[in-house]
């Protein structure tokens, strides 16, 4: 956890630390995303707001 919390620090992202051959894997996914254009696989569920009175 202290190693991802200096990462940040730093500037240091997940992808700085992977191989050349992963980065290649993941550039297509990685671009989309960055663009916005991301498909979601998985149901997303968010809890209820409660109000406050």
């Amino acid at each position: 956890m202290i190693q991802h919390e200096y990462d940040h620090i730093e500037g240091i992202l997940f992808t700085d630390k992977l191989s050349s051959f992963k980065k290649r894997l993941i550039k297509g996914r990685l671009t989309n995303i960055s663009k916005g254009k991301i498909k979601i696989d998985y149901r997303m569920r968010f809890p209820a707001m409660s109000k406050k009175r």
